[in-house]
Order: C-alpha cells, then structure tokens, then sequence
C-alpha cells in the first residue's frame, strides 16, 4: 500500500510553475526545483517521476488557468465581446508587471521545447485551440447583440487577438516601456471592435 503524501501537491505544483515559467525548461535545474518546494529529490522524484514529469503537470496548470481566467471575463460580462476586452485589458496589466522575464509561459515553452518534444507541442496545440475557440464562441455571440461585425471571421480573429496577447507577453518580459504596451492594447481593442454598431 502506498504511503499518503505528506506535503501539499498543489503548492508544491505551483512553486514549481513559478520556476519553470521564470527561467526556463532548461535552465531549470532540479536542485531549483528541490529550492522551491521544499522537497526532497526522492519525493519530488517519487510524485512526479522526472523533472519532464513535473513540468508537464505545472505546464497543465498554467495553461488551464490562463483558460479559466478567459471564461470567467467572457462570462462576466452581459456581451461576451466585451469580456474579451476585459480579458485583454488583464494580459496588458499583467504584462506591465512582467519585469521578472516572465512573459508567458505558454509562449516560452513553445520556442523552447515544441520543436523536439511531441508531448509538450500537443499540450501547447490544445491550449492554443481551447483559447482561440473560446474567443471565436464569444464573437459569434457578439454578433447578435451588434457587438461584433457580421462580415467578420470570428475564428480569425480570436486567432489575432491570441496571436498579439502572446506577443504583448513576451514583450513585457522584455521590459518594453508602459506606454508601447498601451499602444498595442488600444489598437487591438480597436480591431476587435471594428465593424460593430455604435
């Protein structure tokens, strides 16, 4: 029978994202890893089979969290379009705040291990899809209400606005000045905009 863990997994999970997300799959060591949750390797080991093992399930994390936070601004709003740009506006706040070399842990992954591991570019393929689709539902929605022009391609531009968050983040991470950001963040809530009645 197997012993019962004695430390909490999902603080243990969470440490561990914030050391991946900062500096990186690879300049992740797993002594950064032991550092941060406070376990040992054997337990770390034990739970999560490999430093892979547990990036994989911090990785899950972040990703499903970046996805709730979307939904919950979509359906926080009585016109799904304008929790989009609610969204937006979080991912600008949050890329102000990026000094750390954050940016987005999604988009890091994705320059750093998608070329060579197949698992982490499907994880990061799922990702990309479920935002893009939540986007897409939320601006044919939009369409009824006058929100979002009838003329448009939702799922084209959810993949826009998804493209140029990313990007923002990143961007933030490089310390582009307040005001860059602020640009970038009025003219993409414009574009989502485009075309709705007024």
């Amino acid at each position: 029978m197997a012993r019962p863990r004695e430390f909490d997994e999902e603080d243990v999970v969470a440490r561990a994202m914030h050391v991946f997300w900062t500096k990186g799959y690879d300049a992740t060591s797993v002594q950064d890893l032991v550092d941060a949750t406070g376990l040992k390797r054997g337990s770390l080991y034990g739970a999560f089979g490999d430093k892979r093992g547990l990036f994989l399930t911090a990785f899950g994390n972040y990703a499903d969290g970046g996805l709730r936070r979307l939904k919950q601004a979509i359906d926080g709003h009585d016109d799904p379009v304008a929790g989009v740009i609610a969204f937006v506006g979080l991912v600008a706040a949050q890329s102000k705040l990026a000094a750390n070399g954050q940016g987005c842990m999604v988009a890091k992954a994705c320059g750093e291990m998608a070329g060579r591991d197949p698992q982490v570019k499907a994880l990061i393929d799922a990702h990309n899809e479920a935002v893009i689709e939540a986007m897409a539902d939320a601006f044919e929605r939009g369409v009824g209400r006058g929100s979002f022009a009838s003329g448009r391609d939702p799922r084209a531009a959810a993949a826009h606005v998804h493209c140029t968050l990313q990007g923002m983040a990143m961007l933030g991470a490089a310390h582009t000045p307040d005001a860059r950001i602020d640009e970038i963040t009025t003219e993409l809530v414009a574009a989502i905009g485009r075309g709705a009645k007024q």
